[in-house]
């Protein structure tokens, strides 16, 4: 088992960890603790959730599992992990609770030093290549994790592959070459026939989503507009369904299962003031996710 706190003046501690516990296997790279100084530290923070999410990698009993919580407390020359880690194929939740021996860096304060702040979800744009750089990719200088097995979750810079994917769609650049039937030595290739030009379709009619249903933004329209038909969602008044596009499409883009997305979209939607009631359950709300 390895742990590494490291302290930043200006960023705080920083937690890097490797451990393993009754067929558990949890991982965290750079993840920021929000603790000013090693009094704070002493009496346990619990980790931002967001940077749990994307920060961290488990597996459980050799299959893909996710962290959804996570405390840290400093006690003499260890640190106390308190985790919990859902298999995500059975929805299960396994306790992580291990003592791993640690070195405190030098500068490190009893207080008053830098204590990072959690991130608004609202403000979080999953388009911006610096909002993925930000919340998935590994900051350099860094010991690198274990590398991933068969069958495990994506590494941190694996999710990062797979969220500008999600965003950007596939890469076209690369060119390819068109084999040539092979001609007669010394006799010209026959020369193309022109091809009569096709009749331009009908341009189709748009509808209420304006016809972007391929984009994250259109789906992610067109998600609010069967939920407001189908009486599962009620809107305040003067409030269109597009106002909640943008916070919609960064949890469709997150790479979890469809009933982790249902239980974040069903607590996020309650929270906002454009939302006057949801009349759906997270496992009816998971199937829809499922199928989208």
């Amino acid at each position: 088992m390895i742990s590494t706190l490291n302290w930043n003046p200006e960023r705080g501690f920083e937690l890097d960890l490797d451990v393993e516990h009754e067929g558990v296997v949890l991982a965290m790279s750079a993840v920021p603790v929000p603790a000013d100084g090693t009094i704070e530290l002493s009496g346990g923070v619990e980790l931002h959730r967001l940077d749990v999410l994307f920060k961290s990698q488990a597996t459980v009993e050799g299959e893909p599992g996710q962290v959804h919580e996570c405390t840290v407390t400093l006690k003499g020359d260890a640190l106390a992990i308190d985790a919990k880690v859902e298999d995500v194929e059975t929805g299960e939740i396994a306790r992580v609770q291990v003592s791993v021996p640690v070195d405190l860096p030098s500068g490190v304060p009893d207080k008053g030093g830098p204590r990072p702040e959690p991130e608004d979800e609202d403000e979080l744009d999953w388009e911006d290549e610096t909002t993925l750089e930000k919340m998935v990719v590994q900051p350099g200088d860094r010991t690198p994790g274990p590398a991933p097995v068969a069958g495990q979750e994506p590494s941190a810079k694996g999710l990062q592959a797979l969220l500008r994917a999600l965003v950007e769609g596939p890469d076209l650049t690369d060119e390819v070459e068109i084999p040539r039937e092979p001609t007669a030595e010394g006799v010209a290739p026959p020369e193309p026939q022109a091809q009569p030009e096709p009749e331009p379709e009908p341009e189709p009619e748009p509808d209420d989503a304006e016809d972007q249903s391929m984009t994250p933004e259109g789906e992610a329209l067109g998600l609010v507009q069967l939920l407001v038909r189908g009486d599962n969602l009620e809107l305040e008044d003067d409030v269109e369904p597009r106002d909640l596009v943008d916070g919609l499409v960064g949890i469709l883009a997150m790479p979890f299962s469809a009933e982790r997305k249902a239980s974040m979209l069903s607590e996020w939607l309650l929270e906002q003031d454009a939302v006057a009631d949801l009349f759906i359950g997270d496992d009816d709300l998971a199937e829809i996710l499922e199928q989208w």
